[in-house]
């Protein structure tokens, strides 16, 4: 079964579809298991926000474009993520997502081997 056109798991389907890349390939650049890539793109679930950063990198889109924006693909370097009202600051999410990265080339790792754990 394919997810409908113009839909959260279209645009991950297509987007997947369009680099050449595997459900396998995709959750280990997200940080997730190949089942809960599955599950995206049959529009069962949706990506928590601390994976639709990653996603959106690891599929080289924005979010915006994932949650329904008719933006164009757009490199990682564009990346946004949505912005707290009061706060000019980069959403938790971003932060976490490139502290991810971050940790991930200075140990020499796939960043779907580094976890990031908050408490608060």
């Amino acid at each position: 079964m394919s997810p409908r056109p113009n839909t959260f798991s279209a645009r991950i389907l297509t987007s997947r579809h369009a680099l050449g890349m595997s459900k396998s390939a995709l959750a280990r650049e997200v940080g997730v298991s190949p089942t809960c890539i599955w599950n995206w793109e049959e529009g069962n679930t949706e990506p928590r926000a601390d994976n639709m950063s990653a996603l959106a990198r690891a599929l080289q889109v924005s979010v915006n474009f994932l949650e329904g924006g008719s933006e164009p693909a757009a490199s990682p370097a564009d990346e946004t993520v949505p912005q707290t009202r009061t706060s000019n600051l980069p959403h938790l999410s971003q932060i976490i997502a490139d502290a991810k990265e971050t940790v991930a080339k200075a140990a020499g790792l796939p960043t779907y081997k580094v976890r990031i754990t908050l408490d608060y």
